[in-house]
């Protein structure tokens, strides 16, 4: 592990054994030896350098992670606090509405941030926002434009939270051209068998990965062997 980022990371406060908010990265770490072999993650929604963030332990490790979000104050914590890693200030959108012309999104911010915090209220909103919220106009972009802009080939891990996009995304990835071991994401389902049964898990099977393991909300898929 790097020194510095170590104690930036014990540091902050989020430090628990893990960083996610219900311990999805120590399911997505298991599947690596991340002190002893150096990879890349890309996380789209990255939300906050630290908090119940599913990266910031690869990150304390020495990975290269690109942070993605929409919320321009999670972007100015990820350059203060991962001043090393690639973060990007942009709207993941589906592949379907960029090829139609999309090149950004209204988004309503709250007038007052929390003291961690910075989630947005909603995406793609062009009503009138509440006097607490102010609507921003964020640049956006897909999930294969990031991996193949970041040159992201032999990526290791993508993390996906991007509050309803989240399976869209997911089906976005072309898994015959990029193959991270471990894909997490965010999975508003009932129960764990409408999740094996869903679209996202066909399509993880039918391109040799399977369904791990759930914490929360969040669906692990992990790269078959030999695949």
């Amino acid at each position: 592990m790097k020194l510095t980022h170590v104690l930036k990371a014990v540091l902050s406060g989020q430090f628990k054994g893990h960083f996610g908010q219900y311990a999805e990265d120590c399911l997505a770490r298991k599947h690596f030896a991340p002190r002893r072999v150096m990879g890349t993650c890309l996380d789209i929604g990255a939300y906050h350098p630290f908090r119940f963030n599913n990266t910031a332990y690869f990150w304390m490790c020495g990975w290269r992670c690109v942070n993605v979000d929409a919320n321009p104050n999670s972007i100015k914590l990820f350059n203060k606090h991962r001043s090393n890693d690639t973060n990007i200030h942009a709207a993941v959108i589906t592949q379907k509405e960029y090829d139609a012309g999309k090149r950004e999104i209204d988004l309503l911010l709250p007038v007052k941030q929390e003291k961690h915090g910075l989630s947005a209220l909603g995406t793609g909103l062009t009503s009138q926002a509440p006097k607490d919220h102010v609507s921003i106009t964020v640049p956006s972009t897909t999930v294969m434009n990031l991996l193949e802009q970041q040159g992201l080939q032999d990526i290791s891990y993508i993390n996906i939270d991007v509050e309803g996009y989240d399976e869209a995304v997911l089906l976005d990835i072309d898994l015959n051209r990029y193959r991270p071991m471990v894909i997490t994401v965010e999975q508003f389902a009932e129960d764990v068998i409408d999740v094996v049964n869903g679209e996202a898990a066909r399509y993880m099977r039918e391109h040799n990965y399977h369904f791990h393991s759930r914490a929360s909300f969040t669906s692990v898929f992990v790269k078959a062997n030999g695949t």
